[in-house]
Protein backbone atom coordinates (compact mmCIF):
# COMPACT_ATOMS: atom_id res chain seq x y z
CA UNK A 1 0.00 0.00 0.00
CA UNK A 2 1.48 3.61 -0.58
CA UNK A 3 1.41 6.48 1.42
CA UNK A 4 -0.73 8.04 -0.25
CA UNK A 5 -2.87 5.13 0.27
CA UNK A 6 -2.81 4.91 3.51
CA UNK A 7 -3.57 8.54 4.61
CA UNK A 8 -6.46 8.67 2.31
CA UNK A 9 -7.04 5.26 4.38
CA UNK A 10 -6.86 6.80 7.96
CA UNK A 11 -8.48 10.36 6.85
CA UNK A 12 -11.39 8.22 5.65
CA UNK A 13 -11.44 5.85 8.66
CA UNK A 14 -10.91 8.88 11.34
CA UNK A 15 -14.02 11.00 9.48
CA UNK A 16 -16.19 7.79 10.24
CA UNK A 17 -15.14 8.08 13.73
CA UNK A 18 -15.83 11.66 13.77
CA UNK A 19 -18.94 11.03 12.40
CA UNK A 20 -21.20 14.17 11.22
CA UNK A 21 -18.11 16.13 12.39
CA UNK A 22 -15.69 15.41 10.13
CA UNK A 23 -15.53 16.55 6.53
CA UNK A 24 -13.46 15.20 3.87
CA UNK A 25 -12.03 17.04 1.07
CA UNK A 26 -9.82 16.22 -1.87
CA UNK A 27 -6.44 17.78 -2.02
CA UNK A 28 -7.23 19.76 -5.01
CA UNK A 29 -10.01 21.15 -3.26
CA UNK A 30 -7.25 21.95 0.05
CA UNK A 31 -4.65 23.43 -2.44
CA UNK A 32 -7.67 25.64 -4.05
CA UNK A 33 -8.52 26.97 -0.77
CA UNK A 34 -5.29 27.49 0.42
CA UNK A 35 -4.54 29.06 -2.73
CA UNK A 36 -7.64 31.70 -2.70
CA UNK A 37 -6.82 32.40 1.62
CA UNK A 38 -3.25 33.47 0.09
CA UNK A 39 -4.38 35.53 -2.89
CA UNK A 40 -6.89 37.29 -0.20
CA UNK A 41 -3.82 37.82 2.12
CA UNK A 42 -2.00 39.56 -0.18
CA UNK A 43 -4.46 41.75 -1.59
CA UNK A 44 -5.14 42.94 1.43
CA UNK A 45 -1.12 43.52 1.67
CA UNK A 46 -1.50 45.64 -1.38
CA UNK A 47 -4.81 47.28 -0.48
CA UNK A 48 -2.94 48.31 2.94
CA UNK A 49 -0.04 48.89 1.18
CA UNK A 50 -1.71 51.26 -1.47
CA UNK A 51 -3.25 53.02 1.85
CA UNK A 52 -0.32 53.55 3.35
CA UNK A 53 1.25 54.99 0.19
CA UNK A 54 -1.44 57.83 0.10
CA UNK A 55 -1.37 58.84 3.43
CA UNK A 56 0.17 62.20 4.80
CA UNK A 57 2.38 62.12 8.02
CA UNK A 58 3.36 65.83 9.33
CA UNK A 59 6.48 65.26 11.49
CA UNK A 60 7.45 68.75 12.04
CA UNK A 61 8.57 70.23 15.43
CA UNK A 62 7.28 73.00 16.38
CA UNK A 63 10.04 74.98 18.63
Amino acid sequence: MSSKERATQVTTKTADEQGDQARCITIAEARRKAFEASDKAQQAQVAYAEEEANRWYDYRVEE
